[in-house]
């Protein structure tokens, strides 16, 4: 059972949470011992007046205090991500047993009501697909898991390399847990990359320049120099430094602001570039069997074809020098030795060999993410089929099911062949039709992602996804449901015409219309689907459509869902059947309702 692993693992994070705290307590109080201890000693010898010894005393506690210091701070780090994976086996928990509705993130900036299809099929949104699978963090990763659920197929081959990707990686649970634990040490969301992207491809020509670099290295040792002969030696006059270094403040205060405000807004990238650069190398360690993701790891090399983990390392360095500026002391030392000349020189350094691959190295993250999640599907419900494509236009599945639907899950099949590729699905309201169509489309947008779908089995080809379900009013636009209907089957329509693979899920087509134009437009639309070559279900309460199944010799065929009444009660299987449904039902849902009927 999962959940047992999930719950094992959580354990397990718990305990270690509780024996870092212990050791980072005893570092905490071992850094204030050292710290009293050297003022103690320290005085003792300054009331000796033995200077040197306080010296002596003041330089190794002071070393002693650093890395205590500095292994305190690392152990804060390691206690933060075994924090963040406490709470990611805790959220699996809470996917498994179908309470991932709580999620916050259902990204919700995706939801496009003018979609092809996402809208729909929820995709998007509040209890959406993308609610329960998603683990992205950084700013691609997230747009990158909105391109794969939502683009259409295009390539076969990639799909299949992608199923072994995503296979191997819910078999990597230590690994993908960790990828998704380290964007999370940190309580501030990571930012959108675009400014830094762009600051990355450009370039400042007065800091490549040879005369300014050769200046600003040459100088403060040249003024280091006559320092010492003047101070230490007495050799020269003291005007000569004080030159010197007035030349390296007129130097400092030249385009000081802009220098300051270019270092600025590098700066509050830099906790993002500390995590880009920690799962960089986490990637870059992992060994990978899968084409796709060997493949995937190798785009992660800069210009010069160094690693990138490298070069992120490097680049890290460089930004965290930035951070010493708020420091007090940075000003004498920038005075001195031109500290901010030398950061911007090794900024465009590091441009010049990484910068064009920056956006490349953060998508390749991104999709490690996406493909992470993608696996959760596959980790999660072992019993779920890959699937299997076809160049023919047939869609077969069995103990196929809804995958957000986690409790009372029914489970149905589909049967679409070239001699039948349009199902028209009829039944009384709430039997199950819009499901069934949402079941279908879901699966099938899973079954191109590379991820397994809720089914036994799974065959189908590459299709363009279609559909017309959850059509309103738009007072915005001044449109109406049923216009806003036609402008959708247009689209469908037009597809067909530019020779796409078309899927379409039409569910109670032209409902905004009266019954004789509803029944006219349906008869229309679906028969000329049909023989254009589109492959479908049509969903309807139309139980005269049903004579379609005869005047297109079986191209469309009738299936539908029923309900059962016993002690007065009504009940569904939601299960498919064969034929046109035979049974109504609203006079008794609205009894049921309080309504008074004849």
């Amino acid at each position: 059972m999962k959940e047992k692993i999930y719950d094992k693992r959580m354990k397990r994070y718990e305990n270690l949470k509780s024996k870092q705290k212990q050791t980072i307590n005893f570092y905490s109080v071992l850094r204030l011992v050292i710290f009293i201890s050297a003022i103690v000693l320290g005085l003792i010898f300054l009331k000796q007046d033995n200077y040197m010894f306080f010296g002596i005393t003041v330089l190794i506690f002071l070393i002693f205090f650093l890395v205590v210091a500095k292994k305190h701070s690392v152990l804060i780090a390691k206690l933060k991500l075994c924090e963040s994976l406490i709470s990611i086996n805790k959220k699996s928990l809470e996917r498994k047993k179908g309470k991932w509705k709580g999620f916050k993130d259902q990204g919700s900036e995706f939801v496009d009501e003018s979609s092809n299809f996402t809208y729909d099929l929820d995709i998007f949104g509040k209890n959406s697909l993308f609610q329960y699978i998603n683990v992205t963090k950084t700013f691609y990763g997230r747009h990158e898991l909105k391109n794969i659920l939502s683009e259409f197929p295009t390539n076969k081959e990639k799909i299949i390399q992608k199923q072994e990707a995503v296979k191997e990686l819910a078999l990597s649970i230590g690994w993908r847990q960790k990828l998704q634990a380290l964007p999370s040490i940190s309580e501030e969301n990571i930012k959108s990359p675009e400014e830094l992207v762009i600051w990355s491809k450009e370039k400042i020509d007065f800091y490549e320049s040879k005369s300014v670099n050769f200046l600003v290295i040459i100088l403060p040792l040249i003024t280091i120099l006559f320092g010492v002969l003047h101070f230490i030696f007495n050799l020269i006059p003291y005007t000569v430094p004080a030159i010197l270094f007035i030349i390296q403040i007129g130097i400092t205060g030249y385009k000081f602001g802009e220098r300051a405000d270019y270092l600025n807004e590098l700066f509050k990238y830099k906790r993002d570039i500390e995590i880009y650069w920690h799962m960089i190398e986490h990637i870059e360690k992992k060994d990978f069997n899968s084409i796709y993701l060997e493949k995937l790891k190798a785009k992660l090399v800069n210009n010069k074809k160094e690693t990138c983990g490298k070069s992120m390392k490097e680049f890290n360095k460089i930004v965290t020098k930035i951070s010493d500026r708020r420091n007090m002391f940075y000003l004498i030392k920038n005075l001195i030795f031109l500290s901010d000349y030398k950061v911007c020189k090794s900024l465009n350094k590091w441009k010049n060999n990484s910068g064009e691959n920056l956006q490349q190295w953060l998508q390749v993250i991104g999709e490690f993410e996406a493909l992470s999640s993608l696996s959760i599907i596959n980790f999660d419900n072992p019993n779920w089929t890959t699937p299997e494509f076809t160049e023919k236009k047939i869609i077969k599945s069995e103990k196929l099911a809804h995958p957000l639907i986690t409790s009372n899950r029914i489970s149905n099949y589909i049967s679409i062949s070239e001699e039948s590729p349009v199902l028209l699905i009829t039944g009384s309201n709430m039997a199950g039709k819009s499901t069934y169509l949402r079941t279908i489309g879901i699966n099938l947008v899973l079954s191109y992602t590379g991820a397994a779908v809720c089914a036994s089995s799974f065959t189908c080809p590459l299709l363009n996804i279609y559909s017309c379900m959850r059509i309103s009013d738009d007072i915005d636009q001044n449109i109406s449901s049923f216009y806003g209907e036609i402008i959708r089957i247009k689209k469908i329509i037009d597809a067909v015409n530019r020779n796409e693979k078309v899927f379409f899920l039409l569910d109670e087509i032209f409902k905004g219309t009266n019954s004789i134009d509803r029944h006219t437009g349906a008869i229309s639309l679906v028969n000329k689907l049909e023989k254009v070559g589109a492959v479908g279900l049509v969903s309807t309460h139309d139980l005269e459509l049903g004579e379609l199944e005869k005047t297109s010799k079986g191209k469309i065929k009738n299936y539908h869902f029923e309900e059962y009444y016993k002690d007065n009660k009504i009940y569904f299987d939601y299960k498919l059947k064969k034929g046109i449904s035979k049974t109504r039902n609203a006079s008794y849902l609205m009894k049921m309702a309080g309504l008074q009927v004849d």
